[in-house]
C-alpha cells in the first residue's frame, strides 16, 4: 500500500481513508498511529485516546473529494459562527436564512509555477485562479453537496452577504488561519489555494475543536509588497470587521487597473511572498511591482 504523507499537502476528514490501494493520511495521522496517539514510555501516563474512526458518510465525502482532486477537506462547527460572520463582513444576514450547524471546507492548491511567476505573468495567474482552480473548488463543493442531499441532508452553497465564508470555513475546520493579508494561510501551502464551502445539517464531526493559532508573528511581507497599500498589517480578530484589516476598495481599484481581472491579470503578490507558501525566499523586489 502506498502511503501519501502530509508532504502530499492533502488533508481530509477523519483519521485515514484507503482508496484504490492508496492510503491518504488525514490531518497528519498515520494508519498505525492515529492523530493524537503517542507512543507510551515507561512510567508515563496513559496516552490520549485516538479519535474515533470516520463515519461512513465522512468516508464517502473524503473518497469523493479525493476522486475530484481536492487538496484540503475539513468540517467546522457553525454554531455561533454566524454572528462572527456578520461582524467580520459588516453585513446582516437575511432573517429567514437557515443557520445550518456544519460547514464543509474544500481547498484546491494553486500552481506554484504560476504564483512564482508573478508579477510578470499576471494574466496567466489570473486565468489559472479564476477560470480553473476556483471553478474546480466550486464543482467539488457542488458534488459534495449533491452527495449530502442524496442522503437526505439540507445543503446550502453559501448565503447572500456572507463575505469570506470559504476562508472562515477553512479556519473553523482547522486547516489554517486568517493571515494579515486576510487570506487563509495553511501550514502546507500558505495562501496558495482556492477555497469553497458547503453549509449542511449533516451529522459530520468537526475536524478541530478550535481554530488553528495564527503563525504570522512579526512578518509583514504581504503588507510591504502590496502595491495598493491595502494591507495595514493588522492581525485577525473576531471582534473586528474586515475593513479594519483590509482596504478592499484600494485592492479592487489596483486590480481593475489591469483590465479584466479574470483574463488580463490579477495581482497575487501577497500569495507569492508568504513564507508559508514559497519553497524559497521569493520576496519580490520593489522594482518588480507594477
Amino acid at each position: 500500500m502506498t502511503v501519501i504523507s502530509t508532504l502530499s499537502r492533502r488533508r481530509f476528514l477523519g483519521a485515514s481513508v484507503a482508496i484504490g490501494g492508496t492510503c491518504v493520511l488525514l490531518n497528519g495521522a498515520s494508519p498505525d498511529q492515529p492523530m493524537g496517539a503517542k507512543v507510551p514510555t515507561a512510567g508515563a501516563a496513559s496516552p490520549p485516546l485516538p479519535p474515533p474512526p470516520p463515519t461512513p458518510l465522512e468516508l464517502k465525502l473524503a473518497a469523493l473529494a479525493v476522486a475530484e482532486g481536492a487538496d484540503f477537506l475539513g468540517c467546522g462547527d457553525m454554531t455561533g459562527a454566524y454572528a462572527l460572520a456578520e461582524r467580520v463582513s459588516g453585513k446582516a444576514l437575511p432573517a429567514n436564512s437557515p443557520r445550518l450547524p456544519r460547514v464543509i471546507s474544500i481547498g484546491v492548491r494553486l500552481s506554484e509555477e504560476l504564483v512564482d511567476s508573478l508579477p510578470r505573468n499576471m494574466g496567466g495567474y489570473s486565468q489559472h485562479f479564476y477560470s480553473t482552480m476556483w471553478p474546480k473548488a466550486k464543482v467539488i463543493a457542488r458534488k459534495l453537496g449533491d452527495c449530502l442531499k442524496a442522503d437526505g441532508h439540507r445543503v446550502l452553497y453559501g448565503l447572500s452577504g456572507l463575505d469570506g465564508l470559504p476562508k472562515m470555513a477553512a479556519r473553523l475546520s482547522g486547516l489554517g488561519w486568517i493571515g494579515k493579508s486576510c487570506l487563509l494561510v495553511t501550514p502546507e501551502v500558505g495562501p496558495r489555494a482556492a477555497w469553497e464551502a458547503v453549509l449542511t445539517d449533516a451529522p459530520i464531526r468537526p475536524t478541530t475543536a478550535k481554530p488553528m493559532e495564527r503563525q504570522c508573528g512579526d512578518c509583514r511581507r504581504c503588507q510591504d509588497i502590496c502595491p495598493a497599500k491595502a494591507i495595514p498589517g493588522t492581525d485577525f480578530a473576531e471582534d473586528q470587521p474586515l475593513a479594519a484589516r483590509f482596504k478592499a476598495e484600494l485592492c479592487e481599484k489596483h486590480r481593475q487597473s489591469f483590465g479584466n481581472i479574470f483574463t488580463d491579470g490579477a495581482c497575487g503578490l501577497c500569495l507569492k511572498v508568504c513564507p508559508f507558501g514559497c519553497g524559497q525566499d521569493l520576496l519580490v523586489a520593489s522594482s518588480e511591482v507594477p
